[in-house]
């Protein structure tokens, strides 16, 4: 380990069931995220912006599925102050979704012969999210109506530009930025990380809004009034803003606006026409937890 970062330690007790290689495995398959972590022996180890600085965590499991714990190690070349250590551990808890109370969800699931399977199968599986909402933001204005592989270069253009990288034992860890390290990039930048004119202008309303919104209103307010900011940001559609709910926020209680491909996916595994009002009427039996069927979905047909 360099001399040059400093350290510090942190502990999570995620409500159970948890099964942090489910975690993993999820990880794994997050194309928006690819190459941007590392997962060996048990261990994930990622970078993030948080505060203005720039942090690597390495996080693995040492306790059980029903009695889970998670050490977390904080690696930085500024010093970790305690009020930032705390944050930390806070961060990952939500981006790890550890607080979610799966056992409701797991009892409804009980009473659907289609989706029980699946359930058992992800048993203990809670949602791994973006980052942080900014990032999830970003991802849905770089890949909307966009090659996979396009948005991805778009996405590295701006860690280059604006973000930050740590280098831990030979690795270099690349952290996305802050949107408050965007709010100083020209237009000139963000045309040559988004390629097209209207996508760079979409990042720009983007990086405004969320340099100048708190993140703890994102998480807590009325589902309603978070939609509504969110369609309000030049070009967050009403695919972006659930997604934005559910991938970054962990916003479970609503499926506003299903699109094809998980009206597909019902369509295949409930013997129903592929539309949207069949998509809705099924995920009402979950309440709120309807976010996480249509997760546990979406990876299962994954493969």
């Amino acid at each position: 380990m360099p001399d040059s970062l400093y350290t510090a330690i942190a502990h999570i007790t995620p409500r159970p069931p948890f099964d942090f290689d489910k975690t993993l495995d999820a990880i794994r398959g997050f194309s928006p995220t690819y190459g941007e972590q590392t997962i060996n022996d048990g261990v994930l180890t990622k970078a993030i912006r948080l505060n203005g600085q720039t942090i690597v965590f390495s996080a693995q499991s040492s306790g059980s599925t029903e009695a889970p714990q998670l050490q977390i190690t904080l690696y930085s070349a500024a010093p970790i102050s305690e009020e930032l250590r705390q944050k930390m551990a806070e961060q990952i808890a939500f981006y790890m979704s550890t607080e979610d109370n799966l056992l409701p969800f797991y009892a409804l699931a009980k009473t659907d012969p289609v989706f029980a399977p699946i359930a058992e199968k992800f048993y203990g599986y809670h949602q791994s999210k973006f980052l942080t909402p900014f990032e999830s933001a970003c991802w849905a204005i770089l890949s909307s109506r966009n090659r996979r592989a396009s948005a991805s270069k778009s996405k590295q253009r701006l860690i280059a530009g604006y973000g930050d990288k740590i280098n831990l034992n030979g690795v270099p860890y690349n952290a996305f930025p802050e949107a408050a390290d965007l709010l100083a990039a020209s237009p000139e930048d963000l045309l040559i990380a988004a390629r097209q004119q209207y996508r760079a202008d979409f990042l720009r309303s983007v990086i405004w809004a969320f340099a100048h919104v708190d993140d703890q209103w994102l998480k807590n307010a009325p589902y309603e009034e978070v939609y509504k900011w969110l369609r309000e940001i030049n070009g967050i559609g009403a695919w972006a803003a659930e997604f934005i709910l559910l991938r970054a926020l962990g916003r479970m209680e609503r499926l506003a606006a299903p699109e094809m491909a998980l009206m597909d996916i019902v369509s295949q595994r409930y013997a129903e026409p592929a539309t949207a009002k069949n998509t809705l009427k099924i995920a009402q039996h979950y309440g709120a937890y309807q976010g996480y069927w249509e997760h546990y979905l979406r990876i299962t047909a994954r493969g």
